[in-house]
């Protein structure tokens, strides 16, 4: 699923949008103890239009982010389409529409034994239907597809527990029990299936969700879905990294970090408007390297460094680059953002190596108080 085909999803993901309808919606609560509790199945339209404002928000937030950071796809191995595998349970949801059956049964206590989440959360099942539109053969007006993409999201959202109360009921002081859980806007972690792949759903894919892309759940991708986890957006750079240190070490330095970080910004900018991600491999690097000004003999090292610290799979160049630069040495440490990078220097000022920032205002804030330099 590339970024046009999410794009398009998320477009007709409206409650007004003429091709997009809502069937059945579950949520429940499971606690920390992995407990579900408060399990309700309905169809989002007879849901009270607070909640179900609130519900549908929490869903489309479930595909915000970007492919590749905060959505990552991933294919079912081959055991998940056995009898009683995963992908099994989830194209039984997917042909159940209301969600009234036997299987949104059997994903709720596969959630609680398989999801790792630090307090009670809820979840939020939204089953959905988008009527995929084409243009006609004379390419200039658009035909109703015969084709209805249907698909359901799952959210995982965590819960704000209050402190349990004592009220008077006029008679006595009794516990309360009946506690009002805070549910946010907000999933932590999520997914889709199937996935919108050429315009069409593929089940043999999911599209997994991360707020903190740094951070994913793994839990919820190696054992609530079977598939085997994949690199995220921290573990690519420090692949990367692991790379040029490997393979050029005592050529690098301040400038060409910053020259190889700055020709990686430039390739995504150009391909922005693809859809595809672009992705960096040994050759590529190289070719950075070599406009950097790294030594023939070092970049000779480096298909050996890729494959050793990436193996055939090329990186993701959105992983490779960040807004900020940050510089540290003992007891000190620099923070770059934008593009800013090029107005610090390193220099040899009297046989001691020092770092220059050229500033172009000479006022600066040091601990909140506003000075000049």
């Amino acid at each position: 699923m590339n970024k046009r085909e999410l794009a398009e999803v998320k477009k007709h993901f409206h409650t007004d949008d003429g091709l997009f309808t809502v069937g059945g919606v579950a949520t429940a609560y499971i606690n920390a103890e992995k407990k579900i509790k408060g399990c309700t199945v309905r169809n989002f339209i007879e849901i009270p239009e607070d909640e179900g404002s609130l519900l549908f928000n929490i869903a489309k937030r479930t595909l915000s982010g970007s492919i590749g950071k905060n959505l990552v796809e991933y294919a079912f191995p081959r055991e998940q389409y056995e009898s009683g595998g995963v992908q099994e349970l989830l194209y039984g949801i997917l042909k159940d529409k209301s969600l009234t059956g036997d299987y949104i049964d059997s994903l709720l206590p596969l959630t609680a034994a398989s999801l790792h989440m630090e307090s009670t959360y809820a979840v939020l099942v939204m089953h959905c239907t988008y009527s995929v539109i084409s243009k006609s053969k004379d390419d200039r007006s658009l035909d109703m597809n015969d084709l209805d993409y249907n698909f359901f999201i799952v959210s995982f959202i965590p819960v704000a527990m209050p402190e349990k109360e004592l009220i008077f009921d006029g008679e006595a002081i009794i516990k309360r029990e009946d506690l009002i859980l805070t549910l946010s806007d907000k999933p932590s972690d999520g997914f889709l299936f199937p996935v919108f792949s050429d315009r069409a759903p593929d089940v043999n894919s999911v599209l997994v969700y991360s707020k903190n892309a740094a951070k994913p759940n793994i839990s919820l991708v190696t054992e609530l879905l079977g598939c085997e986890f994949v690199r995220n957006p921290k573990s690519e750079r420090e692949v990367f990294n692991e790379v040029l240190k490997t393979a050029v070490g005592d050529e690098l330095d301040y400038t060409k970090i910053i020259q190889i970080d700055e020709m990686i910004a430039s390739y995504i900018a150009e391909n922005q408007n693809e859809t595809e991600l672009p992705t960096v491999d040994a050759p590529r690097i190289a070719r950075m390297l070599s406009e950097a000004g790294v030594s023939e003999s070092a970049r000779a090292a480096l298909p050996a460094a890729f494959e050793k610290a990436a193996g055939e799979t090329p990186l993701l160049a959105v992983n490779l680059v960040s807004s900020k630069v940050n510089l540290q040495t003992e007891g000190i440490t620099v923070s770059i953002t934008g593009d800013s990078a090029g107005k610090l220097r390193t220099v040899n000022q009297n046989g001691r190596k020092c770092l220059i920032i050229d500033l172009d205002d000479p006022t600066v804030i040091v601990n909140g108080i506003e000075t000049t330099v």
